[in-house]
Order: C-alpha cells, then structure tokens, then sequence
C-alpha cells in the first residue's frame, strides 16, 4: 500500500492530522493499533476549542456531559466552587468517554477522505531519501502488513514505536497517572457531587492533584503527578495515588471499595522542553503525547495534540516538514514553556498557592480560558509568577496576610 502520507495512531492529535491531510488533497491513511472503538486511559476533559479543528464536527455529541463548573478544594476542607462560562459562551469544556470520542473523530477522518485502517501494530519506520516503508503486523493473526508513504506523522503516544525507529527521542518529565472509571448513580448518591462540575482536591497528592469528572453514568477518579519524584517509583507512589483516588471516591458517596480490574496506570509525557520532533529527512513527524506536549500544570494535552496534528498535516500540505519543530515550538512550546515556570512555583509552595492564587474568584474561569487556548500562558505567566511569588514570599517570610494580587 502507497499513500502520501501514514498517520500512526487514531487518538485527537493522529484523527486530526489525517482529517487536514485528507482534506489538503493528500492520500492519507490513518493507522490505529487496536481495533475502533477501544479504550483510552484519561480523565476525558476537552476543550470545546477542539470543535474548531475539525471543520463541521460536532463535540457536543460526542461528549457525555458539558461542564460549567470547576469544583476546588484543598484536602476536602477548604474548598469552592467557580462557575467557567458566560452568557455568551456557556460551556467552555467537556467531559467524554475516550471510546466514544476517538471514534468519532476517525469517522470525521474518514468522512474527509483518510483510510482508516484498525488492528494494525506498527513495529518499525525504515526513512528512505524519497520515502518511508512501515512494517508492522494485523491483530488477528499477527500476518506482516507493510505500507509506504511519502511522509509518516507519529501520534502513537508516549510509548509509541514511530519516534523510537525513526531516532527520535522528545525530552519529557518523568510524570504518571493512575485512575478509576467508577459508576455513579447519580439519584442515590448526594456526597456534593455535581453532575456539570469536575472536581479538583489539592494537597494529598506531591506535585500533582486529584480528579473526579462526571460522566453520564460514571465518574473517572484518579490521581496524577506531573512533576515527576526524586523518589524511587513502583510501590510506594502507586500506593499513595490510589489512596488519594480512593479518598476522593469515599467523598463523592462511594463506600463500595472499587474492582482494581478497573485501575488503569500510565505514563503522562510531560513538555520538558524544546527538542528535535521532526526527522533529519524531514519525512517523519512527532504530534500530541509522542512529542511531549502534555502541559506541566494542568497535565492536559488533548487540546495541544489536536493543533500539533493540525500543524504537522500542514507542514506536509505545504513543504514545510524542515520548519516543523520550530512550527511547533512557536505555536505551543514557548506557551509550555511558560506553564512550567508557573508549576514549579505552584507545586514547590502548593498550600499558598492555592489560597492566594486558586481561592481567587477569578481564577477558574482564567484556568478555563487557558486550557481552551483562549489565553496563552505567555502572556499572563510573567505577571502572574511576579505578583503571586511576591504574595509567597511574604506569606512564607511571615509577614501577614499577602494582599490581593489581582491576578488575571
């Protein structure tokens, strides 16, 4: 099989590459591992940005819920809630099953002219000076299936096999995840739980937080540290993020000790910095969680790997392929750049920052602005970090209440 181009991997970043590809004119085929719809580990917070990516997509009716507000508390005693929208702009995010929502962004793939192609496992890129051949193997039967293609996007994910063969190896924080897909009633459980609002707790987790985002009939509860650990990993941290899902679970009404067949871990590619995502021929590319573009503070990456698709379709469209890690680091690698100024000062004192920053009746809807790209953080970090470092300064020094700090 002979295409202009192979995406490797039906998550956003991939579907949205094929989608673009296809609809430039290029033959594209879209290649996904297991067969669609398939599970995905992740909270499912989408930006309703991402409609803007697909042209004619419609989110809403993909998602399970919309979500108004944001729901934020620091060891379950202090804590608020903030509403995200405006009169004219409602629902800013949503929450979905991954299942649902990756299959309905192949089909919109699809729908545009890419070949969707399920059950195919990728094991090894060969880059030629005019081509790239890809090798892999059907799920069924493990026969060998191999494709050429002019240019191949990798959007197979953080473990994913494309950048590994091609040499390429995006610098990321040692970040992990772990969470619960717990069904919820939501008649007969009250335990404060808001069917439109996620959840944040901060606090019981080191260099991360804790999660519970509604869903239609469940809730996805987990727990994330984006900053990695100077730590020994395996035991001891899963211990202490299942313990804090499992607290969060007990304070939304669940007293049922959760199936562990239910516990997904995984590893979150978190931006570590600028580094080389395009091949030295310029004929493979890294988008979404292969190029570690998961942001240090929140830990979302859904939004970022839909515009890297978007740009990795279009450096193909029009020649551009050579220009694409700067491409790239112009349009979201200074904004997580910034991000990560701000998540080593809030993680390094998260107590103060949570009652100077996060208690600010402002500062969720600003939160919701930047996760769906409306705000970038290069434009708000440097006055943030400066009036919100100058109130931790004070308030660490013991010197009273810090002052309002008016962040944006």
């Amino acid at each position: 099989m002979t295409y202009d181009l192979l995406v490797i991997g039906a998550g956003p970043a991939g579907c949205a590459a094929a989608a673009c590809a296809a609809l430039g004119g290029l033959r594209v085929a879209l290649v996904e591992r297991r067969r669609i719809p398939r599970h995905k580990t992740c909270g499912g917070g989408v930006p309703a940005t991402v409609q803007r990516y697909f042209d004619g997509l419609d989110l809403a009716g993909l998602a399970d819920v919309p979500i108004r507000k944001m729901r934020h508390t620091w060891r379950y005693t202090t804590g608020f809630a903030a509403d995200l929208g405006s009169d004219e702009e409602p629902v800013r995010l949503y929450c979905v099953r991954r299942d649902k929502l990756d299959a309905g962004l192949a089909a919109h793939a699809a729908r545009c002219g890419a070949d969707v192609l399920d059950g195919v496992t990728v094991r090894d890129v060969d880059v030629g000076d005019a081509a790239v051949d890809v090798r892999g193997n059907l799920g069924g039967d493990g026969a060998l299936w191999k494709a050429s293609a002019e240019f191949v996007i990798g959007a197979d994910g953080a473990t994913g096999s494309v950048g590994k063969s091609a040499g390429l190896s995006p610098r990321r924080t040692a970040a992990i995840a772990m969470e619960y897909e717990l069904p919820y009633d939501w008649s007969r459980y009250a335990g404060g739980a808001e069917p439109d609002a996620i959840h944040l707790v901060y606090g019981t987790v080191r260099n991360g937080y804790v999660w519970a985002f509604p869903k239609a009939d469940h809730f996805n509860i987990g727990a994330g540290l984006f900053r990695g650990s100077h730590e020994p990993s395996g035991t001891h941290l899963s211990a202490e993020l299942e313990t804090a899902a499992l607290e969060m679970a007990r304070a939304l009404g669940i007293q049922t000790a959760p199936d562990r067949s239910c516990l997904h871990y995984h590893p979150v590619p978190v931006w570590a910095g600028r580094c080389r995502l395009q091949h030295r021929t310029g004929r493979v590319l890294l988008a979404g969680d292969a190029a570690s573009l998961v942001n240090p503070l929140f830990g979302d990456g859904i939004l970022n790997a839909v515009r890297s698709g978007v740009l990795a379709a279009q450096a193909v469209i029009n020649g551009r392929t050579l220009s694409y890690t700067e491409d790239i680091y112009a349009e979201i690698g200074r904004d997580l750049d910034a991000a990560e100024r701000v998540a080593r000062l809030f993680y390094s004192v998260p107590e103060v920052c949570f009652r100077l920053g996060v208690m600010r009746p402002s500062a969720s809807r600003t939160a919701a602005r930047l996760l769906c790209g409306e705000l970038r953080y290069r434009d708000v970090s440097s006055l943030a970090l400066r009036r919100l470092g100058s109130a931790v300064r004070r308030s660490v020094m013991g010197r009273g209440e810090a002052k309002e700090s008016n962040l944006p």
